[in-house]
């Protein structure tokens, strides 16, 4: 989950928005696809260093992103219907100009010749349409970054995933009347509509747009309650900062599943908001007991212990926070408020 740091709610992930890539291809689900394949023993040597390259680009700096780009290129030089390659080619490139925008505008045009590539060889992918609408987007050519994906719903008609890539480039663009009619959503067309509802609603609320997110949402509880559901109409509240209405739909949450742990923390965001910093401890202590290794959560009730007075559990939980932690700063921060809160009980 992510939380909006501004207004203390937390939000499902969007995967889809334009200025996110995906890290990692399933590369297998691609090579199943792959015609004419090459002898078993030189197919699985392409494989390997196909995803070899991949893994380059789990960490993309320039090193990398280049390294990578020369084992997609020999991975081709032996297989021209490598889609995973041409893929891996699509994904340096994004990489490079997202690194550094403006400067690597010609790569782009080499990264949409292997998106173009791919899905001549394979034309069901809907990443490949996804990444294609990036590449023209990037290149100016919005009208055609547009028409990148309306090919692929016609092509894939239940993706859920193109009908998100679709919705988030609709509202960046201000095509907002066009954005409505795409949440106009027959159940026949998707296998799970509710939970489609409700990802389409948070690409409204990440936008700025409440009111249409939360009208996705009440229709995805309508068709099918889920604690998930209503927390993501507390959360359209909660961009609003109407902090009752959100704890209302919160509580729903609970009645529909009152071991829904992930909705505490919703709760004890709105209670902070309000001033009423007993019962945001009420429901963010269960809160990191369930996800004992959420550091933020363990930090949040730290600071929110201290502000009630309570410095010896404030202390504890620091500890928690020390002991923890990956991040030597966040590490070196928690030892001072610790030090600090030892030196009160001496006093």
């Amino acid at each position: 989950m992510l939380c909006l740091k501004k207004e203390g709610i937390k939000i499902v992930k969007i995967k889809s928005g334009l200025n996110s890539l995906v890290t990692v291809f399933i590369i297998s689900m691609i090579l199943i696809t792959q015609p004419q394949a090459a002898p078993c023993a030189t197919s699985a040597q392409n494989d390997a260093k196909i995803a070899f390259g991949y893994s380059l680009l789990k960490n993309p700096n320039r090193k990398n992103i280049a390294g990578a780009l020369k084992i997609f290129g020999e991975a081709l030089a032996k297989d021209p219907n490598a889609v995973a390659a041409h893929m891996g080619v699509v994904y340096a490139r994004l990489y490079q100009f997202t690194s550094s925008p403006g400067k690597n505008r010609k790569e782009l045009g080499d990264g949409l010749s292997h998106v173009n590539a791919a899905l001549k060889i394979n034309p069901k992918l809907p990443d490949a349409y996804k990444k294609k609408s990036y590449l023209l987007y990037y290149m100016g050519r919005k009208k055609e970054a547009v028409a990148a994906l309306q090919a692929g719903m016609v092509r894939i008609p239940k993706s859920g995933e193109l009908l998100e890539a679709y919705l988030s480039l609709l509202i960046k663009l201000g095509r907002i009347q066009e954005a409505l009619k795409t949440c106009a959503l027959k159940k026949s067309r998707f296998k799970n509509l509710p939970e489609l509802r409700i990802r389409l609603g948070y690409i409204w609320l990440k936008a700025g747009y409440a009111g249409q997110a939360r009208e996705c949402f009440s229709r995805s509880v309508s068709e099918h309650e889920t604690p998930e559901g209503w927390t993501a109409v507390g959360d359209s509240f909660g961009a609003e900062k109407n902090w009752k209405k959100a704890i209302e739909f919160y509580k729903w949450a609970l009645n529909a599943d009152p071991d829904f742990y992930d909705v505490y923390y919703s709760l004890a965001a709105c209670y902070t908001r309000m001033g009423d910093i007993k019962k945001a401890v009420s429901w963010l202590a269960p809160y990191t007991e369930a996800f004992p290794d959420d550091i933020q959560a363990l930090r949040e009730l730290a600071l929110l212990y201290e502000k009630n007075g309570k410095n010896t559990r404030a202390r504890l939980t620091w500890m928690k926070v020390k002991a923890k932690s990956k991040n030597q700063q966040e590490k070196m921060i928690a030892a001072k408020r610790i030090e600090k809160l030892r030196n009160k009980r001496k006093k």
